[in-house]
């Protein structure tokens, strides 16, 4: 019996535009800042990027509290990444792809021992995970009682 689970996205664009609409299991739109040719209408793909990792960190911390009995409250997340423009731009000497990615997690209860649910979740993330392997620099930082 096969376990995993599949998911899928379609993903359509005008003629001519750099917006994207995508369907999910609900919907979403992308465009690209005008620095870019686009009309900055919605989230780029970076901040979708970045939104995904930070959904899967909450769901993973509320995931990993729960199992240990704990009560975690708000939890908030800021999350940003670094990106050559350059090498969208067609420049081959400029590094592709993101360079650099942060999250600070804030979650406003005071836990006994944080760095051990910190763990637990950057290990249940399958988003963390995944951009792990591309060996980009990946930092999370854990704020408690905030």
């Amino acid at each position: 019996m096969d376990d995993r689970m599949r998911f899928s996205v379609s993903t359509a664009s005008p003629s001519g535009m750099l917006a994207t609409h995508v369907t999910a299991t609900g919907s979403l739109r992308s465009d690209e800042p005008h620095a870019m040719g686009g009309t900055e209408s919605a989230p780029n793909p970076i901040e979708v990027l970045l939104a995904a990792w930070t959904g899967c960190l909450v769901a993973s911390a509320r995931l990993a509290a729960m199992e240990r009995g704990l009560t975690l409250g708000e939890l908030r997340v800021k999350a940003e990444a670094e990106l050559d423009p350059r090498s969208v731009g067609g420049d081959r000497e400029a590094p592709a792809g993101l360079l650099a990615a942060r999250a600070e997690l804030s979650i406003e209860a005071r836990l006994s021992d944080p760095d051990v649910l910190k763990e637990e979740i950057e290990r249940r993330c399958p988003v963390s995970q995944t951009l792990r392997r591309t060996d980009m620099p990946l930092e999370l930082t854990l704020k408690t009682g905030v």
